[in-house]
Parts: C-alpha cells; sequence; structure tokens
C-alpha cells in the first residue's frame, strides 16, 4: 500500500525561503516570548470563558508552557541556542531551566511570591511527566491558577526585557535591504 503524503515516517520538504530559529538564532527570543504570552493570553482567555467551570489541567497546561517558554526565551537571550534548548538537557525540565537561569543570573522567579519553590517543585513534576496532558494519575499537585499566573507573569516580564533588547540588538545588526536597521536615536525609545 502506497504512503499517504501525511504519513508520519515521510519527512517534509522545508522551502527554501523558511527560517527557523534554529536558521537564525537572532530569531529565538523574541519568537519564543511571543509564543510564551499566546499561551498565558490563551489561558487568561479559557479563564474569562469558562469561570468557575474552567479545567484546571488545562489552564495549568496553557501557564506551564507559557513559563517554560518565556524561561526558554530569557536564556536565549543570554546566548544559549535553540538547538541546545530543544535538547534532552533542558527539554520540558523547568529544574534544568532554572538552574541554568540562575547561573546566567536570570532573576526568572520572583521570591517575594509565597510557595513559589514548593509550586514550581510540583510543577516540574507534573508537567515533565506529562500528566498536564494525558491526565493519567488523575491528580495533580500544582500550584493554584492564581499562584501559577503570577509566577508566569513575572517570568513573562523578564523574559521580556531580555528577549526585546536581544530583537533590538538583532534589528542593530540587520544588514539587509528590506530589514533596516535601527539606529542608536531610535534605540532610545525603547528605554530597556
Amino acid at each position: 500500500m502506497p504512503k499517504s503524503t501525511a504519513s508520519p515516517n515521510r519527512k517534509r520538504k522545508r522551502s527554501k525561503n523558511t527560517v527557523s530559529l534554529r536558521s537564525d538564532p537572532r530569531l529565538a527570543a523574541p519568537t519564543l516570548f511571543y509564543r510564551a504570552l499566546s499561551f498565558a493570553s490563551a489561558a487568561d482567555a479559557y479563564v474569562r470563558t469558562y469561570g468557575n467551570k474552567s479545567d484546571l489541567y488545562m489552564i495549568n497546561f496553557l501557564l506551564a508552557r507559557a513559563f517554560e517558554l518565556a524561561l526558554k526565551s530569557a536564556l536565549s537571550a543570554n546566548g544559549v541556542s535553540p538547538g541546545l534548548l530543544a535538547s534532552r538537557k533542558y527539554g520540558h525540565n523547568f529544574a534544568a531551566l532554572m538552574r541554568e537561569c540562575s547561573a546566567r543570573s536570570i532573576k526568572i522567579v520572583d521570591p517575594a511570591v509565597p510557595d513559589s519553590a514548593w509550586g514550581l517543585r510540583n510543577l516540574n513534576e507534573a508537567y515533565s511527566t506529562k500528566e498536564l496532558e494525558y491526565q493519567e494519575r488523575g491528580s495533580i499537585g500544582v500550584p493554584t491558577p492564581t499562584l501559577l499566573r503570577e509566577l508566569v507573569h513575572f517570568a513573562l516580564h523578564q523574559a521580556c526585557a531580555l528577549a526585546l533588547r536581544a530583537d533590538v540588538r538583532a534589528r542593530l545588526l540587520a544588514k539587509g535591504a528590506d530589514e533596516p536597521g535601527l539606529t542608536l536615536e531610535s534605540l532610545a525609545q525603547y528605554a530597556i
């Protein structure tokens, strides 16, 4: 039987014009930041839509994914390659990502938020074992959505400052005719 073009065993052809995070690492930090922001926004919209009937797994999954991408955005802005961030060394492991942030003096967790260490430890367990996606155990020991949203909010702010500064630096270095680099005068308006 012939394989369909949608077969998972068949590799997709990549367009010559395709730009990926790996092919242009300058795109990684801002792209990861905007993806993190999208997941956090999706969680907020979900809660606004369903209110107290919201599925905690869904909320926690969306916020956890936002947190992961915020961590990766901050690390990417600090020089960690997209390939390394996608590797098994970091993958979906919050503990490893947070250790790397700490080693690079990136403050990604607000120490003023109570129970953040407990919450992140439990969130890492539920997220890295895919419990938030497949709900195999039927119970999760993650922080409340309110605590998790606080943690994500702070991480997004930190990632934003790093990622958009990286984006501005990348645009300053741009030499293509289609994308002129920023001038130092326009850089001042960012005040980052």
